[in-house]
C-alpha cells in the first residue's frame, strides 16, 4: 500500500469532518444516564450494533455466536514484528469473525475490506457479494463492488452498484460524487451534472464536489458553468490543484488566457508541493508501522462487530490490541473508555481519557467527563483541577469555560468564581445559555443588578423565550423590593462581579 492512498481500514466513503466520536453518536439500552453526560455524545457505541462510519449497520438480526466459540481472537502472543506476520494475524482475525457470525453482513464486509487489499480482488468480490445475499441493499457491499467494477473498466456496473448505495444510505453525498463520475465515465454526461450538483446541494463546503461537477461541465464544453464550479471549489480550498487546471482550461476556452495561464501556474505550484509531500512521506514511510496503524483502525471496527454481537470481552482483546499497534489511533481509546466506565472501572477510565484528551487536546468532552468521574470518587480536587487545566490550555473553548463556571456554582459554593468563566463562555458563545449561567452566577453572588443585565442579554437574543423573561420579571422586582444603602459606593456594572 504506497503511503499516499488511502489505508483500506480507513473509512471508504466518510464525509469530511464526520467526526467518528462527536458527532453522529448513539447510545442506546445499557447506557441509562447517557443522556445528561456530554461525554457519552462521544461515544457511537451502543450495545446493540456498531456505529462505524465505514460500514453499514446490520440488517438482520444479531445472531447468537457458534456453540462454544474460542474464549479469544485468533491473535498471536506477543505483537507481531515483521508485516507478512501482521498481515497474517488480521487474515485471521477477520476470518474468525465471519466463521462466528455468519449471518451477520458487517463481519463479512470486514473480511472483504481485508480481501481487497491483502488477499484477492475476486475473493473480496465474492465476500461482499455474500453480505447482499444477506441484506440486497448493504451499502458498503455496494461500494466494494462499485471499486472493483471501476477498477475494471466496467463502468456500467459501478454505477448501478452507486445507485443502490444511494438508495442504502440517501444521506452519503460522497456516494453522490461517485456515482457522478461513474455516470461520466460511462458517457452519461447530462445525469453525471444533475448528480453532482445534487451532490453539491447536499454538501456545499465541499471542494470536492464542487470541482467533479465543474470536470462534468467541461466535459459536455459548458465552460461558463465549469469556470464558476471551479472558484467555487477553490474558494473552499485555493490549493486544490486539480480545480486550478479545471479553471485554467475553462478559462482558455472562454478566451481568458491572462487568467488561464495565472491558474495554469497555481496548479504547477501546488501539485509540486503536493509532489514534495508525497515523496517525503515515502522516505519516511515504514512497512510495519503503516500497516499497525491501518490494522488499528480495522481491529476498532471489528470490535464494535464482537460488541453487537455480546461479545465485550472480544471486543475489548481487539481494542487493547489496536491501542498497542498504534498509538495515536483514537477510535479504540474511546471505544476502551466507554467499555471500561460500564464496567465500571473509574481509574482505569480515567487513564484512557487522559489519553484521548492528548490526542484530543481542542475536545472538552473528555476533561469533561474526567472531572465527572474524579466527582463520583470523592476527588473534588483533582475534578476541579481537570476542568480548570483544560479551561487554562482552551481559553477560547466556551464549553470549558462554561463547564468550569458550572462547577463553581454546583460544587463549591464560589459563585464570584464562577462569574469569571461564565461571562467569557457568554461572550465566547453569544448564547442564551450561557448568558443565564452568567446571570445566575451574578445573582448567587449578591449583584442583582449585574445579574439583570446578564438576563437582559439572553432575553434579546431569545426574545421569545418565556422561562427568560419570568427569570427577568422576578430579577427585577428582587431589585426593587432590594434595601437601599445609601452610604454604599455606586458600582458600575463593568465591575460589579469583582467585589469581594
Amino acid at each position: 500500500m504506497s503511503s499516499d492512498q488511502e489505508p483500506r481500514a480507513v473509512a471508504q466513503d466518510r464525509p469530511p469532518g464526520a467526526r467518528p466520536w462527536l458527532r453522529n453518536l448513539v447510545l442506546a439500552v445499557a447506557l441509562i444516564a447517557v443522556a445528561a453526560w456530554g461525554f457519552y455524545s462521544a461515544f457511537p457505541l451502543p450495545p446493540g450494533e456498531p456505529e462505524r462510519t465505514d460500514a453499514a449497520k446490520p440488517a438482520v438480526a444479531a445472531r447468537a455466536p457458534d456453540a462454544d466459540p474460542p474464549a479469544r481472537v485468533p491473535l498471536d502472543p506477543i505483537m507481531p514484528e515483521t508485516g507478512a506476520d501482521l498481515i497474517a494475524e488480521v487474515g485471521r482475525v477477520a476470518g474468525d469473525l465471519a466463521r462466528r457470525f455468519p449471518q451477520n453482513p458487517d463481519a463479512h464486509e470486514m473480511l472483504a475490506r481485508y480481501q481487497l487489499e491483502y488477499a484477492d480482488i475476486a475473493v473480496a468480490e465474492a465476500t461482499w457479494q455474500r453480505c447482499l445475499e444477506l441484506n440486497a441493499n448493504y451499502a458498503y457491499a455496494h461500494i466494494g463492488l462499485a471499486k472493483i467494477a471501476t477498477q475494471r473498466g466496467e463502468f456500467d456496473a459501478a454505477t448501478a452498484h452507486w445507485r443502490r448505495a444511494i438508495l442504502a444510505d440517501p444521506q452519503m453525498y460522497l456516494h453522490q460524487i461517485e456515482l457522478g463520475k461513474s455516470l461520466l465515465a460511462a458517457g452519461e454526461i447530462d445525469e453525471a451534472i444533475e448528480v453532482l450538483a445534487g451532490a453539491v446541494r447536499a454538501a456545499p463546503a465541499s471542494a470536492r464536489g464542487h470541482a467533479e461537477l465543474g470536470a462534468a461541465y467541461l466535459q459536455k464544453r459548458d465552460d461558463a458553468a465549469a469556470k464558476t464550479s471551479f472558484e467555487a471549489a477553490l474558494r473552499l480550498d485555493p490549493k486544490y490543484a486539480t480545480a486550478h487546471f479545471g479553471l485554467a482550461t475553462a478559462c482558455t476556452r472562454l478566451g481568458l488566457a491572462e487568467l488561464a495561464q495565472a491558474h495554469e501556474a497555481k496548479y504547477v505550484e501546488y501539485r509540486s508541493e503536493r509532489g514534495d509531500e508525497l515523496r517525503g512521506q515515502r522516505l519516511a514511510y515504514d512497512d510495519e508501522a503503516a500497516l499497525a496503524e491501518d490494522f488499528a483502525l480495522l481491529y476498532s471496527d471489528i470490535g464494535k462487530v464482537f460488541l453487537a454481537e455480546g461479545q465485550p470481552a472480544l471486543a475489548e482483546q481487539l481494542w487493547r490490541r489496536a491501542a498497542s499497534m498504534h498509538a495515536e489511533n483514537l477510535a479504540c481509546r474511546q471505544a476502551l473508555a466507554w467499555l471500561l466506565m460500564q464496567q465500571n472501572k473509574p481509574l482505569e477510565t480515567i487513564r484512557m481519557l487522559r489519553e484521548l484528551a492528548r490526542l484530543e487536546p481542542e475536545s472538552a468532552a473528555y476533561p469533561l467527563e474526567i472531572s465527572r468521574l474524579y466527582r463520583q470518587l470523592g476527588r473534588g480536587e483533582d475534578a476541579r483541577r481537570a476542568l480548570e487545566a483544560f479551561a487554562d490550555s482552551s481559553p477560547d473553548s466556551a464549553a470549558g469555560q462554561r463547564a468550569l463556571a458550572e462547577f463553581y456554582l454546583q460544587f463549591q459554593n464560589a459563585p464570584q468564581s464562577a462569574v469569571e468563566h461564565a461571562r467569557r463562555a457568554a461572550e465566547l458563545s453569544e448564547s442564551t445559555q450561557d448568558w443565564v449561567l452568567l446571570g445566575s452566577a451574578h445573582e448567587l453572588a449578591g449583584d442583582l443588578t449585574a445579574a439583570t443585565v446578564a438576563l437582559e442579554r439572553a432575553a434579546a437574543i431569545a426574545p421569545d423565550d418565556l422561562q427568560i423573561r419570568q427569570m427577568l420579571a422576578l430579577l427585577r422586582e428582587a431589585r426593587a423590593t432590594e434595601p437601599s444603602e445609601p452610604d454604599k459606593p455606586a458600582t458600575s456594572n463593568n465591575n460589579s462581579d469583582n467585589r469581594e
